[in-house]
């Protein structure tokens, strides 16, 4: 018993005097050390390491001054830091052991207090930042979260405003920097799209016509081939009525960047009314350029079309027409050629599609460019006249471009070579002048200004050669003055235009004029518009058109239209149809019309269905004593059997492209789909255009509808993988679409492996405990540092993110001077080796040494972590084995459902949790005892990073024999 009392003594005896001395080395022990969240206004955020005392953080002021890209120089014991702030003038010096701080030549009194000094770190009061150095730190404590504000231009808010203008200025420029790039990978042969068309038309008492359309888009010798066949009944199959053109296009090349064999399009100023076949070539890009600037184009085509905008071949933009079939586009101008088409669908089959190409005549380039086109071809028809265009252009400023070229046409009977010039100015930012002169044909030239950037005027001006036979037309001249409009307001828009022209014929000459109105306010839109014709010998003509189209409850659309003759004083005609959509596909429509001239009435009913794969139409139309009925039926063909697809759409695919995403396990994380390498799911991906299909059978992605020959830009997420070892080593692919295929993109999932282990420190005749804030570094075997670390406050540290291969990892040198202290070993090496679900390499633990004379070995060590040693009397020699179990959960009554501990296993290597019932009656859930504290840390590092930031290590010594040695008296 006296033995006993006089171990006690001495243990106790020996922890006093220990903590006495180690207070010295270690201030203020009361707090937590762990990691909050920095966050700077317009900067971002960041983890720094803090100390929390009470409900007061203290800042580790060299991870602070460090990110902050502030100069910071320290010794060992942290008791002379000294550095300067933006400027070399603004000198600071914090002296620790006399309690003040020096800055700008001025001394701050501090207390004992506002200072916490651990081995590896010096933290300092939050609220001192503020009133020494002007950096104003607001603390959270319950969301663990800082917020610096401050009035000093740091150097890190400086880079960050640098870096945003960098970016904003590609965003402007149009460039993107990806992380990796899928180029076009050409094929000597490839069917991909079909496109079909039927349409079939039958009148009681008269014939039956039946129209057949089909297209197939390929790739031929590395280009791209489309065809198309049109077929009528009621006339004879005619090659003049196909069409068939192989394209080449490669934006690498300097020379030629695009070549077009077969029937290729003229944009010249010669009238051609048969197919040109030939050759084509320019220098242009496939890309869409960036645009200058807006040119208005309104129309009138059928009510309730759908109008489709394509710019140089690219979709830009949308409407459906109003019920008088009036529309408006603002035309982005681009660099270079700008040609316009427009696609016309109508409700009811391909009947009702159409063609429209326009030029705009603006034609600008940048500065010191130069473009070209060359087209040369024979036309179709029994004379097989040839036709050859050259143009080229040159910008000679960002104001300023110019051209020339020659037009060439063997069916004239004189002045078959036509050259011109033409230039392009930009008087004013908002006004844009066009002029040309084509020898022998004619002049013209456009004037556009844009006022206020609404109201836009644009003036017209065309003179033809009294001899000039390149374009048939009755006028000498004409002149045009427009004037447009859009109002828009929070439910309300408005759009007017007034447009006068003079025809200067041969014998007469005769004015027009245009008025419309086209407004909207919620569900309602009208139309009215009010043309005049004035002839020098013949009567006036004026007509009003007013339509309207109200939305009424039920999804009911009533559309009522009339035209007004004020010439004659009477209704010319008058419509009224109902629109209803029955189902997510189906619409309905009935209309009846009366014309009031030929005094014939219509009356006609109209199914049309919008499936995903295909559009179907059925109509019958009464008009007066004849019944007629027709049907439509259209689609499109993706097909690729490389990429295993095959998907039917509602639209047109030729010339179109697509990629299918596939995300895979890249075991060996060599970036190729490997033999034995499967495609996974959880992956997210979105593209900036076309369409996404994600199907619950397979984890491919795929995305149709895109333009050919444009770099689109796939962002990729693994956030819903089932491994958190598994990592993407890109996000930001960069994919050139190739016209008719759907590529295939096959994205690596990289399963990583993980490097842990334990910094521990050494402190003369101390116990070995963790310890924090200590640098190490990762490298790879050829000496590469990949990642820089910190130890957690416990002395932890770990890395997720290794390739397959060797490794080593090592502690920086100068810190460790600094702190004045020796490692154990200078580099612990290690292999990754190739798994499904990533390697893990443990149990690199380094020990620091740092010696102290006037320290005596304690006989305890409580880890702050929640680990607690066992005792050990000096006199007493124990053999004792020890286990360490996780504790996630401790409840008064047990868990009902257990597969709840199942599902937590799935995400913790080596996890076996386990139920405890204890004397106070609590039930507590832990892993099963591992013998190695690195295992139990490693479980504990996981469960905190799946959400169990509680759980904590418990230590478990069972004794199983002891030797007690006996004092001599």
């Amino acid at each position: 018993m006296r033995q006993i009392f006089l171990r006690l003594l001495i243990i106790i005896a020996s922890l006093s005097t220990y903590n006495q001395l180690y207070s010295q080395q270690i201030d203020n022990y009361d707090f937590d050390e762990l990691s909050v969240y920095l966050t700077i206004p317009r900067v971002g955020s960041v983890e720094v390491p803090a100390a929390i005392k009470g409900s007061e953080a203290y800042v580790s002021v060299v991870d602070l001054f460090n990110y902050l890209k502030i100069k910071i120089d320290y010794n060992s014991g942290f008791d002379d830091v000294s550095g300067f702030l933006v400027s070399t003038e603004n000198l600071y010096r914090i002296v620790r052991q006399e309690n003040k701080i020096i800055y700008n030549k001025k001394e701050f009194r501090l207390s004992s207090e506002d200072f916490i000094r651990t081995e590896s770190a010096l933290y300092i009061r939050a609220k001192v930042f503020g009133d020494v150095f002007g950096l104003s730190l607001s603390f959270n404590f319950r969301a663990l979260s800082m917020v610096l504000n401050t009035q000093i231009d740091l150097p890190i808010i400086r880079e960050m405003r640098l870096e945003q203008m960098r970016k904003n200025m590609s965003q402007i420029s149009g460039e993107v920097i990806p992380d990796t790039l899928f180029k076009q990978n050409r094929a000597l042969f490839h069917a991909g799209n079909l496109d079909w068309n039927v349409y079939s038309n039958q009148q009681i008492g008269g014939g039956v016509n039946t129209r057949l359309n089909f297209g197939l888009g390929t790739q031929l010798f590395g280009g791209e081939a489309n065809f198309v066949f049109n077929y009528d009944t009621d006339n004879p199959l005619d090659l003049r009525q196909q069409s068939y053109l192989w394209k080449y296009a490669n934006n690498n090349n300097r020379v030629v960047k695009q070549l077009s064999l077969g029937r290729v399009p003229t944009s010249g100023k010669v009238y051609i009314t048969s197919p040109l076949t030939g050759v084509h070539l320019t220098n242009a890009l496939t890309t869409y350029r960036q645009s200058f600037g807006t040119y208005v184009l309104s129309d009138v085509t059928e009510p309730g079309w759908m109008v489709e905008l394509y710019v140089n071949n690219v979709l830009i933009n949308y409407m459906q027409a109003d019920p008088s079939g009036f529309f408006s586009f603002e035309v982005p101008l681009v660099y270079g050629e700008t040609n316009v088409k427009l696609q016309f669908y109508g409700p009811y089959g391909e009947e009702r599609s159409m063609e429209r190409i326009l030029s705009i005549p603006f034609n600008f380039l940048p500065k010191g460019t130069f473009e070209y086109n060359i087209t040369a071809g024979v036309t179709e028809d029994s004379l097989m006249s040839g036709y050859a265009r050259a143009d080229f252009n040159y910008g000679f400023g960002r104001s300023l471009s110019g051209g020339a070229g020659v037009e060439y046409y063997s069916a004239l009977t004189k002045n078959r070579f036509m050259p011109y010039v033409r230039a392009s100015l930009k008087i004013l930012p908002e006004m844009l002048l066009n002029a040309e002169y084509m020898h022998g044909v004619k002049f013209e030239s456009v004037l556009s200004y844009r006022v206020a950037k609404n109201l836009n005027i644009e003036l017209n001006y065309l003179k033809y050669d009294k001899e000039q036979q390149a374009y048939p037309t009755n006028s000498l001249e004409e002149r045009r003055f427009s004037l447009s409009m859009p109002i828009r307001g929070k439910n309300f828009s408005m759009f007017a235009r007034l447009t006068a022209m003079q025809l200067i014929l041969p014998l007469a000459d005769s004015y027009a004029s245009e008025l419309v109105l086209s407004a909207g306010y919620r569900g309602v839109t009208a139309n009215l518009t009010t043309q005049a014709r004035f002839f020098e010998s013949a009567t006036p003509y004026f007509f009003s058109s007013l339509s309207m189209s109200v939305r009424l409850p039920g999804g009911f659309i009533i559309t009522p239209l009339t035209q007004f003759n004020y010439s004659t004083g009477s209704f010319m005609n008058a419509r009224l149809a109902i629109d209803k959509q029955f189902s997510k596909v189906g619409y309905a429509t009935l209309s009846y019309e009366q014309n009031f001239i030929s005094k014939i009435s219509n009356i006609e009913l109209g199914l049309r269905f919008d499936l995903s794969f295909a559009r179907l139409s059925l109509n019958a139309r009464k008009s007066g004593k004849s019944y007629t009925f027709s049907e439509s039926a259209g689609g499109g063909v993706i097909f690729d059997a490389k990429s295993n697809v095959m998907a039917f759409r509602n639209r047109s695919t030729v010339g179109r492209g697509g990629v299918v995403i596939i995300p895979f396990l890249d075991i060996n994380c060599n970036g190729v789909m490997d033999e034995g390498e499967t495609s996974i799911g959880g992956i997210n991906a979105n593209v900036n255009g076309g369409i996404v299909k994600k199907s619950d059978k397979s984890p491919a992605i795929s995305v149709t509808d895109l333009e050919p020959y444009t770099s689109y830009m796939i962002t990729v997420d693994g956030g819903s993988t089932d491994n958190i070892a598994w990592q993407l080593p890109f996000k930001n692919i960069e994919v050139e679409v190739e016209p008719n295929r759907m590529k295939r993109v096959e994205i690596p999932v990289f399963p990583l492996g993980e490097v842990s282990g334990t910094i521990l420190l050494k402190h003369g005749r101390a116990p070995e405990r963790g310890l924090g804030r200590i640098i190490v570094d990762v490298y790879s075997k050829g000496g590469r540092k990949i990642k820089s670390l910190l130890s957690e406050p416990d002395g932890y540290y770990s890395y997720l993110g290794l390739k397959p291969g060797e490794y080593y990892v090592a502690l920086d040198s100068l810190q460790l001077s600094k702190l004045d202290m020796n490692p154990s070993d200078l580099i612990l090496p290690f292999t990754i080796a190739p798994s499904y679900d990533g390697d893990m390499a443990g149990g690199l633990d380094f020990t620091l040494l740092k010696e102290d004379s006037d320290q005596i070995q304690t006989t305890e060590t409580l880890n702050r972590e929640g680990v607690l040693e066992p005792d050990t009397g000096e006199s007493e020699v124990s053999i004792s084995k020890t286990n360490y179990r996780v504790q996630i959960y401790a409840f008064n009554t047990k868990i009902r459902n257990v597969k709840i501990l199942a599902r937590i296993e799935r995400f913790v290597p080596g996890l076996k949790l386990v139920e405890v019932a204890g004397e106070d009656g609590m039930y507590r859930y832990m892993s099963e005892p591992v013998a190695e504290l690195e295992r139990a840390r490693r479980m504990q590092y996981h469960l905190k990073r799946i959400g169990f930031t509680d759980s904590f290590i418990r230590v478990e010594t069972t004794p199983a024999q002891a030797y007690t040695s006996q004092s001599s008296h």
